[in-house]
């Protein structure tokens, strides 16, 4: 095969692997060493060994495909890994934060006593005690353990989105996840810390931006809403909101998103409904959307919220997931 008939493969497989949306893997290290000097001089991208793509077409990919990109193209290589934790949560689409320590290094499976190292790029965690599942030809941890892995090592808020996603996306109660969460919970470092979030899990959560705020206020001591309510005003209009609280009275404060083009943050009074637009923009600014809570008088729980007690588990490139759960 002569160079122009080898550049013309090369650049065919290149095209078959976009349309798989997957990075080109090289087929052996001889090839590997000469797409690894390609992309030296950029005309390729190495995101990770064996794997490259063309620049023009890996610009165009947000950070969450490009992870996937690498996963799809590493299960091609390792067929029996299992993508655990946060990069499990990718391919179940839940709602990952795009933060480049929850999408890098990618999370691998690892059983005690299992060799192997983990790397920059690549985090090999034990997980045991689990299924495998497979999602759109990835092996993946099981949903429920796959939430409960972000959360140990996830904020409260990041935590709960998470939770909600999962919630969503499975069908499963919160008492049915919570259930099986606890049986992992007794091997896992950081177990305490992922059912915080759990608890306050909520399927009929629409996004990340709703469950930030729905954090905002639980950790202000805020009664937990009710989500996605419609309710009537004195003079007959229905309207729907994010969240609800019902008063003492069997009145109604109600606070709906939207979009800051239309939004002003204060409340609009009615005898029977005080609503609350609250431009999307207060997602960022969580001492803001409390401070307009508390304005309006929505009411405070009756007890402190169990949050921000238990260490997170902060995963390390060095070695593997402890089983012994320090903070129980």
């Amino acid at each position: 095969m002569n160079r122009q008939q080898s550049k013309t493969e090369l650049e065919s497989r290149i095209r078959q692997s976009e349309r798989r949306h997957m990075c080109l893997v090289a087929s052996d290290r001889p090839e590997g060493k000469r797409l690894a000097r390609a992309a030296e001089v950029g005309k390729l991208m190495q995101p990770m060994p064996r794997l490259f793509a063309r620049p023009e077409y890996w610009e165009i990919l947000d950070p969450v495909e490009r992870v996937l990109h690498c996963m799809r193209s590493l299960q091609l290589l390792h067929p029996a890994w299992t993508y655990v934790g946060p990069s499990a949560g990718l391919v179940y689409g839940l709602e990952i934060p795009d933060d480049e320590s929850y999408l890098w290094p990618i999370r691998i499976a690892a059983r005690w006593g299992s060799r192997g190292r983990s790397t920059p790029q690549l985090l090999r965690q034990v997980v045991e005690g689990d299924d495998v599942v497979v999602v759109d030809h990835l092996r993946v941890t099981s949903i429920e353990r796959t939430a409960f892995d972000c959360m140990r090592e996830m904020s409260f808020a990041d935590g709960l989105a998470v939770m909600d996603s999962a919630l969503a996306a499975s069908g499963l109660t919160r008492n049915q996840m919570i259930i099986r969460m606890n049986q992992f919970r007794r091997t896992s470092r950081g177990g305490r810390h992922a059912m915080e979030a759990a608890n306050y899990g909520d399927g009929a959560a629409r996004g990340y931006g709703e469950s930030c705020l729905r954090a905002a206020l639980i950790e202000a001591g805020f009664e937990v809403p009710q989500l996605h309510v419609d309710v009537t005003t004195s003079e007959g209009m229905d309207i729907h909101g994010t969240f609800g609280w019902t008063m003492d009275d069997g009145s109604w404060i109600v606070a709906r998103l939207a979009s800051p083009r239309y939004a002003e943050a204060q409340p609009e009074d009615d005898d029977n409904v005080c609503m609350l637009t609250i431009p999307r923009t207060m997602v960022h600014d969580g001492e803001a959307f409390t401070a307009l809570l508390e304005e309006a008088g929505v009411p405070h729980a009756a007890e402190p919220p169990r949050v921000g007690i238990a260490k997170a588990f902060k995963p390390v490139h060095r070695g593997l997931d402890d089983a012994e759960d320090e903070d129980e």
